[in-house]
């Protein structure tokens, strides 16, 4: 009976081995999984605030692009007022040389005379 009391002992001592080792993958997987757990919660923090960073950008992009466009209309505007106003002068300075042909024209007619 010895021998059969040594082979249940062993039995049951292989049992509780296996049992422990199983214990501790099941608390080194845990442990594991809580590592990732805690990681992803961190990365997702991080994603979060960039999230929240990359729409702030954007709002600022959008309000730049609409500061932009108003500032290229009213240079547009301007530009357009300048034109107006060589144009005018244009005119102006046309005038002031045809009227003064026509007074010298005058001027020789009666210098002629």
């Amino acid at each position: 009976m010895t021998n059969s009391s040594e082979e249940s002992s062993a039995v049951e001592e292989l049992a509780v081995k296996r049992e422990q080792q199983a214990k501790t993958n099941e608390d080194e997987r845990l442990k594991e999984l809580q590592d990732q757990k805690a990681y992803l919660e961190e990365k997702l923090e991080f994603l979060t605030l960039q999230k929240k960073r990359n729409e702030q950008e954007i709002t600022r992009l959008n309000s730049s692009n609409t500061e932009l466009r108003e500032l290229r209309s009213n240079i547009k505007r301007q530009l357009i007022k300048f034109v107006n106003v060589v144009n005018d002068w244009q005119r102006f300075r046309d005038g002031i040389v045809k009227e003064s042909n026509v007074w010298e024209q005058k001027a020789e007619k009666i210098v002629d005379a």
